[in-house]
């Protein structure tokens, strides 16, 4: 299972839910088991099941009348075994992700449960879940900031040269002007960022 999202701050945090749901094992004759229907609905999508449930208690009422109503007359009430088809989730477990959780690798993470073995709906649970949360960050993907800026392109530390810089994904893209930035063959130098500082740069002739 995968989740993404598009727009995501540096505070954002991912609450991950785990539910269970109980499965009634009686049911009125001469109709759809619970279990089963329980089935089909979670088989098939959440609008599609509803509607093919709400055709079996149509068929089960009508049935239950004989068939015969009459126009203008309303049918027969569900029972409430009819009623209260479809499964009932119940909250058994949490925990939350945030940026410090992202990392290269698969982890393990603690599962704070929220509810007990005494709990109808109880499942045993390892209390924890593994996972892998993955971040981008926008620079990497669009332009974040650009602008003029002064560089240095020579061994001579008083020379210095007005250059168009660009910071996207991990390097200061520097051009002779903000015209050139159509063309990558007019690139003049490259700053890479590093988390220790730039000191090398490649320069384009």
């Amino acid at each position: 299972m995968c989740i993404s999202s598009s727009e995501v701050g540096p505070g954002f945090q991912l609450r991950v839910e785990l539910y269970s749901s109980c499965t009634v094992e009686d049911f009125s004759p001469g109709a759809l088991g619970p279990r089963r229907a329980n089935r089909l609905g979670g088989s098939v999508g959440c609008s599609s099941g509803k509607k093919i449930r709400a055709a079996f208690e149509s068929a089960a009422v009508c049935g239950s009348s004989g068939g015969n109503v009459e126009p203008g007359r309303v049918s027969p009430p569900l029972s409430p075994d009819l009623s209260t088809l479809g499964p009932k989730y119940n909250l058994l477990a949490h925990t939350t992700l945030r940026i410090e959780h992202v990392q290269e690798g698969f982890k393990t993470h603690d599962l704070s449960l929220a509810a007990t073995e005494d709990n109808p709906f109880w499942l045993p649970l390892y209390g924890n879940m593994c996972c892998r949360l993955v971040a981008q960050p926008l620079c990497m993907i669009q332009p974040m900031i650009s602008g003029q800026l002064k560089v240095k392109l020579g061994e001579d530390l008083n020379c210095w040269e007005n250059v168009y810089g660009v910071l996207r994904e991990q390097s200061l893209l520097c051009y002779q002007s903000q015209e050139d930035l159509e063309s990558e063959d007019k690139l003049l130098l490259v700053i890479p960022i590093k988390k220790v500082g730039s000191k090398l740069a490649k320069s384009y002739e």
